[in-house]
């Protein structure tokens, strides 16, 4: 992108207008012009072609002491739509969401580990025709892909999994074929935290933060003000107790859930040495990172809040808290993933905004 072009300023200034629309509700184009900082004729004509083209509708009229009352705006959410794909070890989910990452279907199907990337694919690609049933294809801006493991720096290739026995697989390249829509591909946890950021504004104010990815894996996170920094599966693989490390004790399989059963519908029944391992395992990693704010994601944000007292009565230097985003958690994340990519370009404005 060349930043001294015209097109390029409005292509910009247009991501910020959507995320400005996203963030609060109902604004008009004046204010958006003060808070974005940019002159009326510009803003202006950016939310008229943004409201030609059906994304952003004019919602009302705001009250007033005197004069004209300004038209508030919105964004049309079910106006375009993203495809997200959560690859778990035990299910892939498949979400067709609207621009709000609100999942308008989903659809679980089991992840195989006895078959070949080839014939994994194309279960999942049926999957996806099916939910893409649903809406025009012009509607569709793209698709996200999560998984476990380590991703290309392009967003294009799973270099290596955590739960299946892939490398190098260029998977944004085959869904793109099959699918006739632009795909990117994240790492889950980091995708987590992005999502996350849309949801509790701690993730995206705090300087030193833990995101505890807690689900057939566990991993955590490092992040400085929505960034994420590192991701460290080594965490999970940390000793607890003699020949046991942490996976082994709190992973989703450890608890009964597996397949079939969601970490949700375990918890009142895991025993309390669980808990005592997961704050002994968060101990230490304060001790290592020195940063004492904690949010417990991934299917850990269904903890209910005598399991989460548990953790926090052990750890009492530390303030844990449980994500916002609850069981559809991953879902969201690979929806969020798009949207970001190839709608509102948050992460984009985040990186450029010493340059704006």
């Amino acid at each position: 992108m060349k930043l001294s072009q015209p097109k390029s300023a409005r292509t910009i200034n247009t991501c910020r207008v959507l995320c400005a629309l996203r963030s609060t509700k109902n604004l008009s184009k004046a204010e958006l012009s003060r808070i974005l900082n940019l002159n009326k004729v510009s803003s202006g004509e950016i939310v008229d072609d943004l409201v030609q083209k059906g994304l952003v509708r004019e919602t009302g009229k705001m009250e007033v002491s005197n004069g004209r009352r300004p038209t508030t705006l919105s964004l049309a959410y079910d106006s375009r739509y993203v495809l997200g794909v959560d690859i778990g070890r035990y299910s892939t989910s498949v979400a067709l969401c609207d621009l709000n990452a609100t999942v308008v279907k989903v659809e679980r199907i089991p992840t195989p580990h006895d078959c070949s990337v080839e014939e994994f694919c194309v279960g999942i690609l049926k999957s996806c025709v099916r939910t893409l049933k649903l809406v025009r294809p012009e509607l569709l801006l793209g698709a996200g892909i999560t998984a476990d493991g380590k991703i290309s720096s392009d967003g294009r290739t799973i270099i290596s999994s955590d739960v299946l026995p892939w490398t190098d697989i260029p998977i944004a390249q085959v869904f793109e074929k099959a699918l006739g829509c632009s795909v990117t591909v994240g790492n889950r946890t980091s995708a987590l935290v992005n999502a996350e950021k849309q949801e509790d504004s701690l993730v995206r104010t705090q300087e030193n933060l833990m995101y505890l990815n807690w689900s057939e894996t566990i991993c955590l996170a490092n992040v400085s003000f929505g960034h994420v920094w590192s991701v460290s599966n080594e965490f999970g693989r940390m000793q607890i107790g003699e020949n046991t490390n942490l996976v082994d004790v709190c992973g989703a399989a450890s608890l009964g859930a597996g397949e079939q059963v969601k970490m949700k519908e375990v918890w009142p029944s895991v025993q309390d040495n669980v808990f005592a391992s997961m704050a002994k395992a968060l101990r230490v990693a304060y001790r290592i990172t020195g940063t004492t704010e904690v949010i417990i994601g991934g299917e850990g944000a269904t903890l209910t809040e005598p399991c989460l007292d548990a953790i926090r009565e052990r750890c009492p230097v530390l303030r844990i808290n449980r994500s916002c985003m609850g069981d559809r958690a991953f879902i969201k994340a690979s929806a969020e993933l798009a949207l970001d990519r190839f709608f509102y370009q948050s992460s984009m404005l985040e990186d450029m905004k010493d340059w704006m």
